[in-house]
């Protein structure tokens, strides 16, 4: 990691812990740890139709505390090669009873394996794209089970060679907590999104399904992802993965 990237950590980090420190009279806000580890046989990324192709473990951590918190996500191959590693700061704007908004930022860190001339030898290197990402998350609970949101992703290359912007939006539900057997419940996420990159664009359709048991911290889940139209060179095709996750909240 590079100096810069190492500063903005730090800087991130200390916003956070200032505003932490600013809410320390509220009562309510109390500090919430949560974190999960998930083990995946094809790693898809933030926006589902790039996927790493292989295995892959994946790491997250969030501290909240109040309407802020502060998430990591690290993400490597079953080689440990490192995939992507994102550095969030959350806020949430409006929480209203069944309306929620939410608006967040973070740095993203993408490592690729590239070719190398050296001394007239082709040898492989990693080299890190950076990008920073800004989105926003309206959201509305029809039901206790049923909520339907919109979600908006821009992004900006920070080095050459990256795609300069990014454009990614989504119409979501989420229907939660159907039950199919005593204590076993199935969650699906389907959305249909739209992702600009540059000039070239695309539709596409993806949903994904989670099985999860009451006070079990292990899950299922399976993610689907289809083009429906799309001039996107990269990530075409049907996509799909089966994650086994393990969760845990103080």
């Amino acid at each position: 990691m590079t100096k810069l990237n190492l500063l903005v950590l730090v800087l991130i980090i200390g916003i956070t812990k200032a505003s932490f420190a600013q809410d320390s009279s509220d009562a309510a806000n109390k500090i919430r740890i949560a974190g999960s580890a998930s083990l995946t046989n094809n790693g898809i990324s933030l926006i589902p139709n790039f996927s790493l192709g292989d295995p892959a473990a994946l790491f997250n951590l969030s501290i909240t505390r109040g309407r802020l918190s502060f998430d990591t996500d690290f993400n490597f191959s079953l080689e440990a090669k490192p995939w992507y590693i994102l550095y969030w700061l959350r806020y949430q704007v409006v929480n209203q009873g069944k309306f929620q908004v939410g608006l967040a930022t973070h740095l993203g860190l993408n490592f690729k394996p590239s070719d190398v001339l050296i001394d007239a030898n082709t040898g492989n290197t990693t080299i890190t794209e950076r990008y920073w990402v800004v989105d926003v998350s309206p959201r509305y609970s029809i039901s206790e089970n049923l909520a339907v949101g919109i979600y908006y992703l821009h992004s900006v290359g920070l080095d050459q060679g990256t795609v300069g912007n990014s454009n990614f939006i989504t119409l979501n539900a989420n229907f939660s907590n159907i039950q199919l057997l005593k204590d076993v419940y199935l969650a699906i996420n389907p959305q249909i999104y739209y992702l600009k990159q540059d000039h070239p664009d695309g539709i596409y359709f993806t949903s994904t399904f989670t099985l999860s048991k009451s006070n079990c911290p292990v899950s299922i889940s399976s993610l689907l992802n289809k083009e429906i139209e799309t001039d996107i060179t990269a990530g075409k095709g049907f996509v799909w993965n089966i994650s086994v996750k393990y969760s845990i909240s103080k």
